[in-house]
C-alpha cells in the first residue's frame, strides 16, 4: 500500500496525464470534437462541396476499423476516431482522391492507435501517423493551406482543451518559443512569416499538444513544446510554415516524447537520490 502511494504522489509531482492509463479516454473525445466543431463548420463553408466526401469518407474509414478491433477484442465499440477523421479532413484539399483519404486514415488509425490497445494506450497521434502516411507515400500531393479564419476558429477550441485540462499550457508556451526563437536564428527577415499562422496554430493544438502524444511530465512538457516548435521552423527553412511541415514536426516530436519523459524522470530520480545522501 505503501508503494501504491508513494507511485501515485510521485506521478502526481511529474504530472503524468491519467489519460495514459485510460480513465479519461471518453471525456478527452467529447472535449477534442467540441474543440474542433469551429474549425470543422469554417472549413465546410470555405471548401468545394466535393469536400464533404471526403470528411465522410475520413469517418468511414477510421469507424470501421474501431468496430473491427472492438468486435476483436470484445470491448464495447468507441467512435472517438471521429476526432481523427475530422483532423484530418480539415487540412485535406477537396482534390484528394478518396481511396487515398480511406488509405490514409485506415493505416492512422490501424499502426497509430488500434494495434496499441486503443485511445488513452497509444503514442501517436493517429491523425498525425495518417497524414504523414499520405505525406511520403504520395509526394505530389499538397495538404490543404489553412486560412486565417481557420487559424482563428480554432482558439475557443484550444482555451477549452486549456481549461479542461487536456492540452499543457507548457506545450503551447514552449512551442511558440522554439517557434518564435528559433525563426530569427534561422532568417530574421522571415520573422513575420512564422508569427503563428493557421497551420501552425491548427497542428499545435490538435497534433502536437494531444496529451497522448506529448511529453507527460511537466518539465518535459517544456522540452517538447520547444522541441517541437524548433523542428517547425527549422523544417520550414525561414519560409512559410505549412502543414506539411508542422505534421512531421508534430510526428518527430511525439516520437521522442516517451525518452524526454524518461530522461526527466531519471533527473528526478537522481536528484531525489543525491537529497538522500
Amino acid at each position: 500500500m505503501t508503494s501504491r502511494n508513494g507511485t501515485k504522489q510521485f506521478l502526481a509531482q511529474t504530472g503524468v496525464l491519467p489519460v495514459r492509463s485510460g480513465t479519461s479516454v471518453r471525456s478527452l473525445s467529447v472535449l477534442e470534437f467540441s474543440a474542433l466543431l469551429a474549425p470543422l463548420i469554417v472549413a465546410a463553408f470555405e471548401r468545394e462541396s466535393q469536400w464533404l466526401w471526403i470528411l465522410l469518407v475520413a469517418n468511414i474509414a477510421v469507424l470501421l476499423w474501431q468496430r473491427v478491433f472492438a468486435e476483436i477484442r470484445g470491448r464495447p465499440f468507441t467512435p472517438d476516431g471521429v476526432v481523427t477523421a475530422i483532423a484530418c479532413a480539415i487540412v485535406l484539399p477537396s482534390s484528394t482522391p478518396l481511396w487515398q483519404v480511406a488509405l490514409s486514415l485506415s493505416f492512422g488509425i490501424v499502426v497509430g492507435q488500434e494495434i496499441f490497445g486503443g485511445r488513452g494506450r497509444n503514442f501517436l497521434n493517429p491523425a498525425t501517423v495518417a497524414l504523414a502516411f499520405l505525406i511520403f507515400s504520395y509526394p505530389d500531393r499538397t495538404l490543404e493551406v489553412l486560412s486565417p479564419a481557420i487559424g482563428l476558429s480554432v482558439i475557443p477550441g484550444a482555451l477549452l482543451l486549456l481549461v479542461g485540462g487536456l492540452i499543457s499550457p507548457r506545450v503551447i508556451v514552449g512551442a511558440l518559443v522554439g517557434l518564435l526563437l528559433t525563426s530569427t536564428l534561422v532568417d530574421t527577415t522571415q520573422l513575420a512569416a512564422n508569427m503563428l499562422p493557421a497551420s501552425f496554430i491548427f497542428g499545435l493544438v490538435f497534433f502536437a499538444a494531444d496529451p497522448v502524444a506529448a511529453a507527460s511530465t511537466n518539465a518535459g512538457r517544456w522540452v517538447y513544446g520547444v522541441f517541437f516548435g524548433t523542428m517547425v521552423a527549422l523544417l520550414a527553412g525561414g519560409g512559410a510554415v505549412r502543414v506539411e511541415t508542422v505534421v512531421s514536426a508534430a510526428l518527430l516530436a511525439s516520437v521522442f516524447a516517451p525518452l524526454i519523459d524518461s530522461g526527466i524522470l531519471k533527473l528526478n530520480a537522481y536528484q531525489r537520490g543525491r537529497g538522500y545522501g
